[in-house]
């Protein structure tokens, strides 16, 4: 037990010092396989420790990984490690959170899937990469998995969130009195990103994903973040063609 509360120290290191990623993950591996292979010698107060650090203090998103493992085998611990990956969701896209999500989905409570939650697990299952050139691509890395388990626990949440991250384009009118409220700009990221998660969405929840075809519809018709690359545009023509 002894190596594995040194390997949390390592993931628990000081935000304000210089990080080796190597270090950090040799130990996650390390925290990963005693979870799967021994995870009788997690004791509760180590588990509530280490599901405490990500819920509370955020840089040590990559304990999740063995919680997640040790939580599958060992229930008791399943609903403080899905509250810390909300916590760490809330504070964006975590990969080792969503798949939390995805495999603790019953231990959810369906009162924390909110906005900023959905928000991040979008972004984990459909935003692009940028080349160095700054050229959108469909990245390999895109996980929707928690995503899709939300999409079950709080649909109209996620189709909330995709909706407000494909906004219309402004249209004035002249027939107003007074100016009409312009809709809240979104970055093109975000907008691919929901894009992509809307194609992600197509293969298990088919019925959620056709009910967004005009918002994308009508998001094409925003102008373009950039006149040569413009992400949300070929992100929303490979989703309408899907």
């Amino acid at each position: 037990m002894a190596g594995a509360l040194a390997d949390i120290g390592v993931l628990d290191a000081d935000p304000g010092l210089p990080a080796n990623a190597d270090d950090r993950e040799a130990a996650r591996a390390r925290l990963a396989a005693l979870a799967d292979r021994a995870p009788q010698v997690f004791t509760p107060e180590v588990v509530t420790a280490a599901a405490q650090l990500v819920e509370t203090v955020g840089g040590a998103d990559e304990l999740l990984d063995p919680l997640r493992r040790l939580a599958l085998s060992r229930q008791e611990f399943a609903a403080d490690v899905a509250r810390a990956a909300v916590a760490a969701l809330r504070r964006g896209p975590a990969v080792w959170a969503g798949r939390c999500i995805a495999d603790l989905a019953g231990h959810v409570p369906v009162s924390l899937v909110d906005k900023p939650v959905c928000a991040a697990l979008v972004r984990l299952a459909g935003e692009p990469v940028l080349d160095r050139f700054g050229r959108s691509r469909p990245n390999q890395a895109n996980d929707p998995t928690g995503l899709q388990a939300v999409a079950d626990l709080a649909p109209e949440v996620v189709v909330r969130v995709l909706r407000e991250m494909l906004p219309a384009p402004f249209a004035g009118s002249s027939l107003l009195p007074s100016p009409a409220p312009r809709p809240r700009m979104v970055p093109a990221l975000d907008r691919a990103a929901a894009a992509g998660a809307v194609r992600a969405l197509a293969a298990t929840h088919p019925d959620l994903a056709a009910g967004l075809v005009d918002a994308l519809v009508l998001d094409l018709a925003a102008p373009p973040y950039d006149d040569y690359n413009d992400p949300a545009r070929p992100a929303i023509e490979r989703t309408l063609a899907v």
